[in-house]
């Protein structure tokens, strides 16, 4: 499959060494001669240079340029090692196309764009859009404002000529273990993202490039002079004038965007401060103004200014200060060179007003003033699904999920919401969010497919962010390339709208993605790109799920230096937290990186704490980690009894039969040691439903181990070691570290009790790579070094092994003379 690109008026075209690369016209040119490049390889081209900010994935550069993810490795390969002979790169030297180890690709070489010449134009004659017919001097829109245009601005009405139109709709949009993961991360993106939903009315959004947005604008706060009751003014008007000019096709920055980078940077006040919100949003221009009460009414100022300082400006007065937004908004259309939208006939002037005001008070997180609004809504409004639909998001954005579920069935089930097909689908949607943050991801895939089914305008960054939620229920059920297909369609149009909050959570979910295939090292590059790009909007709670899943990904890879780091990280920002329940999931995840690395008062403190200072917070779904923390803990410590009661508070929570990895399941496998400990029999817990180990086998190493060990137990010593050899072949086809050290321990252990020291040696060997920075790893060479007597060797791995316990105590089996 073909990328696609939008042509636009001119093509832009790309410099870099003796290349020029024009995407629209489908060109490479090398010292003024066209290069004949294959439709991949060209493809493969654009897509790497017009993502190049960031790393792009394999998987995601086999469904770009293919259109399907079924591609060998080998096939991959081939096209990167053209794509790099097309500009002049090679293998040894990466200097235009460089390989990320284990995840995918970036292009490394800067790039001069600028218009193509009008030859090159001319053989882009093929574009999907065309802007609307305007005089010469108004085509050049953005970025290159023209100086020259005068303001334009609108006489002040009479009450008798005023038209009859109204704000536009804009409508109300974890190492936790990747079964709780998803609804951790899930919780705190709604709490980001509650209004993510586009204007309904207007002319399709012209065709947009892959990976990358024609230059964005950004709609700053207005300031506002006037009444004590129009604060909400400053984010509601700027709100509504983003719609406004995004209704057209232009690419303009969410609001969300825009208020999050606000805070982050502070006001648009000095130079300095511009520059940074334009780096942060990636807006080549921004929309500044203002909003005065008169006694005439409202007088709206607009100015947008481009990066070089060219400016344009437009002033309306009107007596209602959504006629004035409105009105100013069409008049900048016009001095950048493009057509206002159809005014709306008939609109409905309250109910507009109404739920403006209260997403002004959402985006700013003021929950109560956003109830406040709508429970001050005439009786005529309250009914309808719009603002009851905005009630339920509150609702659920504030946590409480039965309250919102509830509100959202009976609106589902309200013959009214028939005639509102847009709220229909917004319903569905939020009762797929619902289901995903009690885990359930079937529930939550059949309410997102019966939202993306429905008729909706399907090149939208609406759209986007639906399918890209989608795919996490996709990836939940191990459906994985559907899921890859989802985020892979959901890029370019987030991208086209200029959303790079969006583009950032896409790149979370990716790394989500990867987690759940047992791919972590290919997880890390999606999930620190989402995590620099909201760093950069100080989006705490998007950063918090950044986190959580990095610190999933740096345990699996052992590397405990960056799980300790970003688990720290993660923690430092409890203060910022209100719901319990997250503070549990924050407290176990943390813990169970200092469990591992030896550091138990520091987690027995953490833990302790959360849940003195907040004893509601257990029950949910989200304090699975918590108690599997404590688990860790008292296994660590060696009670055995405890570690059950730990285990079994997480299953009540979440059972077996819903976990999907190998870091939830691990506690099947260290309740069955506890109870052998205690001289129990293996648990027959109906909440053990998990999949059959047979249909298993590839992908869960706890349930393989526990099996052999079951085996062990019986006296089956044949199925036993048939159990544990296959726990490695499944661990090694896996390559993730953790899992191969924990089928490499059991069997070595194995073999040790049985006087096959030979065998116990050449299988330790597998892990001992990481016996340097694993304290598990380490502990093993030593312990298996002492029994056959290889005395230097021991004492190398008991240095080692010393050196990582932190509070642990090695054992008789590591230290004393060597035999």
């Amino acid at each position: 499959m073909a990328v696609a690109f939008n042509a636009g008026e001119r093509p832009i075209e790309h410099r870099f060494a003796q290349f020029r690369l024009i995407p629209a016209a489908r060109e490479l040119w090398k010292d003024g001669q066209l290069c004949h490049t294959p439709p991949l390889v060209f493809d493969c081209l654009v897509y790497l240079l017009e993502n190049r900010q960031r790393m792009v994935g394999r998987d995601e550069l086999v469904s770009a340029v293919w259109g399907r993810v079924d591609v060998a490795d080998q096939q991959v390969r081939q096209l990167i090692q053209r794509a790099r002979q097309a500009v002049g790169d090679e293998a040894r030297s990466q200097h235009v196309i460089r390989t990320v180890s284990g995840s995918g690709y970036r292009w490394v070489m800067a790039i001069e764009s600028a218009e193509a010449p009008v030859d090159a134009a001319s053989t882009a004659s093929s574009a999907a859009y065309a802007p609307p017919a305007l005089e010469p001097a108004a085509q050049d829109w953005a970025p290159d404002f023209r100086s020259d245009v005068p303001a334009a601005s609108s006489p002040s009405p009479s009450p008798a000529s005023e038209p009859d139109a109204r704000p536009l709709r804009r409508r109300a949009p974890a190492y936790a273990g990747k079964a709780v993961m998803v609804a951790g991360v899930l919780a705190l993106l709604v709490a980001a993202f509650v209004y993510w939903h586009e204007r309904r009315a207007g002319p399709a959004r012209p065709p947009q490039s892959p990976g990358v947005a024609s230059p964005a604008l950004a709609v700053l706060p207005l300031e506002v002079t006037g009444p004590l009751d129009a604060g909400w003014v400053r984010l509601g008007a700027m709100d509504l004038i983003a719609q406004r000019l995004r209704s057209t096709g232009m690419p303009v920055s969410p609001s969300d965007n825009v208020v999050s980078a606000t805070l982050a940077v502070g006001e648009a006040d000095t130079p300095e401060r511009l520059a940074k919100l334009r780096a942060t949003l990636g807006a080549a221009t921004l929309v500044q103004g203002a909003a005065v009460k008169s006694a005439a009414g409202w007088q709206v100022d607009l100015s947008a200014v481009s990066a070089d300082g060219q400016r344009r400006t437009a002033q309306a007065q009107r007596p209602d200060i959504v006629e004035a937004a409105r009105d100013a908004a069409d008049l900048l259309l016009v001095t950048l060179g493009m057509e206002p939208p159809p005014r709306e006939e008939n609109s409905r002037d309250d109910l507009d007003w109404l739920l403006q005001r209260a997403r002004a008070a959402l985006l700013v997180n003021q929950l109560d003033a956003a109830r406040s609004i709508l429970a001050g809504a005439p009786e005529s409004l309250s009914h309808d699904p719009r603002v009851r639909f905005a009630a339920a998001r509150i609702e659920q954005r504030a946590g409480k999920l039965d309250v919102a579920e509830s509100a959202l069935r009976a609106l589902l089930g309200d013959p009214a919401l028939a005639a509102d097909a847009d709220t229909r689908v917004d319903v569905l949607m939020a009762l797929g969010d619902v289901e995903m943050s009690r885990v359930d991801c079937a529930a939550g895939e059949r309410f997102f497919d019966r939202a993306l089914n429905g008729p909706q305008d399907r090149s939208t960054a609406r759209h986007g962010k639906a399918l890209s939620t989608r795919a996490t229920a996709r990836a939940c059920l191990s459906r994985f390339d559907d899921a890859i297909k989802d985020l892979s369609a959901a890029g370019p149009l987030l991208d086209a709208a200029g959303d790079r909050l969006g583009r950032a959570n896409l790149n979370n979910h990716f790394g989500l993605l990867e987690l759940y295939r047992g791919r972590p090292a290919q997880a890390v590059g999606y999930l620190e790109s989402a995590r620099a790009i909201h760093q950069s909007f100080a989006s705490v709670y998007n950063v918090r799920g950044d986190l959580a899943l990095l610190c999933s990904a740096f345990s699996q890879l052992l590397r405990w230096p960056q799980a300790l780091d970003a688990s720290a990280a993660l923690w430092a920002m409890h203060g910022q937290v209100d719901d319990a329940s997250t503070l549990y999931l924050m407290a176990g995840v943390r813990a169970r990186v200092l469990v591992a690395t030896g550091q138990y008062r520091e987690a027995e403190s953490l833990l302790r704490g959360v849940e003195a200072a907040h004893p509601e917070g257990g029950d949910k779904p989200l304090a699975l980690t918590f108690h599997e923390a404590k688990a860790d803990l008292f296994w660590a410590r060696g009670d055995a009894t405890r570690t059950i009661a730990a285990i079994d508070a997480a299953w009540n929570l979440i059972p077996p039969s819903k976990m999907r990895d190998d870091e939830d399941l691990y506690t099947v496998l260290l309740r069955q040691r506890a109870a052998f400990s205690l001289g129990q029999a293996a648990s027959d817990d109906s909440r053990l439903g998990v999949p059959g180990i047979e249909s298993n086998a590839a992908a869960v190493v706890p349930l393989l181990v526990a099996q052999a060990e079951r085996d062990d137990r019986a006296g089956r010593f044949d199925e036993a070691e048939a159990g544990f050899r296959k726990a490695v072949a499944s661990a090694e086809a896996r390559d993730v570290p953790a899992s191969l050290v924990l089928a490499v321990d059991a069997y070595a252990r194995w073999l040790l009790a049985r006087g096959r020291l030979d065998e116990a040696r050449e299988t330790a060997g597998r892990i001992s790579a990481w016996a340097d920075r694993d304290f598990d790893s380490a502990l093993l060479q030593a312990i298996v070094f002492r029994a056959s007597g290889a005395k230097a060797a021991w004492q190398e791995s008991l240095r080692r092994a010393s050196a990582l316990a932190g509070e642990r105590e090695l054992p008789a089996a590591a230290e004393g003379e060597v035999p």
